[in-house]
């Protein structure tokens, strides 16, 4: 394929973007300003001839100033390519971003759970620096054009792109110039995702019985659960808000919206507070304390953070994009050690005197010792890890890829399986059992023989925690 026929399919996303902000709107062709800028690219609009408008990047655009014919005759990409590449199962979601489906049409088509199929997009969003859906519709667009397999026409005005959802593109794309990225990422990412409705929940089961006891009605549309002082905590990734929910009375207490634009993907409570990590930002770890119901200073660890878990006084955060895990010392919020472990490292659990980090590319466990901060082993899985809980004398770990639930004997690293239908994504341990949540079902494990027991069927159960009695699971409505 030609480098001026990345087709005016991919180029129509850029037209008004370009044409709003080069030099004021009024310069000759052959000139222009940049106009938006992410983690490891910049965008500059340059008018070719005949007044057709392309995206184009390079070193000397990201130093700020204009652009030119000269470079906009270099091999045309929708986005510079970024340095840190995809993974198979990121392309695919990528590639189906590019078709238009929506984050659960993409979870039904991979038989994955929406929360996995919105965590892979994070992924993708934090490794190319993007904030958007179109951003990554557009550079999946060009990815395919100029490996010549797929014609950009196809992808960008398939069928199963509505026309509404290619005039969202387009505005994202006029958003992200007309605003800046900071602005962008909060209006496009709150639309891209599915908006909650008032019977989305929370609910509550009896460890014991398996029993359903309650039900929650909640105004957001929850991602992740964790308990503590004294309460429930569920974040919502759509709505960007922290919800506390009073186990007693089973209803919501407050509700408020995270300080910052990036959505919520992490939640840990512990040294009396609520931990909260965010998708992307250099601020991207929040406190929150429950006595005064406000949102404290933040810890700037950068962007790219995945798991965050409260043990050993401590609390321990993973880096994905930098393959890391922070210590963090609760009392005086100063990072005390940072440890590389593996690739892409996100789950991660603390018990046993050690950190259990779950290595998502290389399909390890990264074994991290409390005290000295060393890695003291790594220990190998059947299947790229999803999350992690400790309990009953043993390291617990779901694979929804490859639908296994492994046990880890802590003091060896010996590792026995448990088959689990349809890929569990979440894991929760309560004072007499082991629950794991997988594709619309809730299963009771026993810890001692590994036996499958109760299983409730859940539609839309997503994300799950425990007490000592009871287990909590979010349900989306259908």
């Amino acid at each position: 394929m030609s480098r001026r026929s990345i087709t005016a399919s991919t180029n129509s996303l850029f037209r008004t973007h370009c044409e709003a902000h080069t030099l004021g709107g009024t310069g000759p062709p052959g000139t222009g300003r940049i106009t938006g800028t992410g983690t490891g690219l910049s965008t500059c609009c340059c008018f070719g001839r005949a007044g057709r408008s392309v995206p184009e990047c390079g070193p000397r655009t990201r130093r700020g100033g204009a652009c030119n014919l000269a470079d906009a005759a270099h091999p045309v990409t929708a986005l510079k390519t970024a340095p840190i590449s995809l993974t198979q199962r990121e392309r695919e979601v990528a590639g189906l971003v590019a078709e238009g489906l929506t984050n659960r049409e993409i979870a039904t088509k991979l038989f994955i759970s929406e929360r996995t199929a919105e965590y892979h997009l994070e992924q993708i969003r934090n490794k190319l620096g993007f904030h958007s859906r179109a951003q990554i519709a557009v550079w999946m667009t060009a990815q395919a054009a100029n490996r010549g397999r797929v014609d950009p026409a196809r992808v960008i005005q398939a069928r199963s792109w509505p026309r509404a959802r290619r005039l969202s593109a387009v505005l994202a794309v006029t958003a992200i110039a007309a605003t800046g990225v900071a602005i962008a990422a909060l209006a496009i990412n709150r639309s891209a995702v599915p908006v909650a409705s008032p019977v989305d929940s929370v609910i509550q089961i009896d460890d014991g019985t398996g029993r359903l006891i309650g039900t929650i009605p909640t105004d957001a549309r929850g991602s992740q659960l964790a308990f503590g002082e004294g309460y429930l905590w569920e974040i919502s990734y759509s709505a960007r808000t922290l919800m506390r929910i009073d186990p007693h009375s089973r209803a919501v207490v407050t509700t408020k919206g995270v300080p910052v634009g990036a959505p919520p993907i992490g939640l840990a409570v512990g040294a009396h507070w609520v931990w909260v990590v965010m998708a992307f930002g250099e601020k991207s770890l929040w406190r929150f304390d429950p006595a005064t119901n406000q949102w404290s200073d933040p810890i700037g660890l950068g962007t790219g953070l995945a798991g965050i878990a409260y043990g050993d006084n401590e609390i321990w955060v993973s880096n994905k994009n930098n393959n890391l895990v922070y210590r963090i010392d609760p009392t005086s919020n100063a990072v005390t050690a940072t440890i590389r472990v593996g690739r892409a490292p996100e789950a991660i659990s603390v018990g046993f005197g050690k950190v259990w980090v779950g290595n998502a590319l290389d399909a390890t466990i990264s074994e991290i010792d409390a005290n000295s901060a060393a890695v003291k082993g790594t220990i190998a899985l059947r299947g790229a890890p999803t999350a992690i809980a400790t309990g009953f004398g043993a390291v617990w770990v779901v694979s929804e890829a490859a639908s296994l639930l492994e046990r880890i004997e802590p003091s060896t690293d010996a590792a026995l399986v448990v088959s689990v239908d349809s890929g569990p994504s979440g894991v929760a341990i309560t004072g007499s059992s082991l629950w794991v949540i997988a594709a619309g079902q809730v299963v009771r494990v026993d810890p001692i023989t590994r036996a499958l027991g109760t299983t409730r069927y859940i539609n839309g159960a997503e994300a799950i925690s425990a007490d000592d009695r009871s287990i909590w699971v979010t349900v989306h409505a259908p």
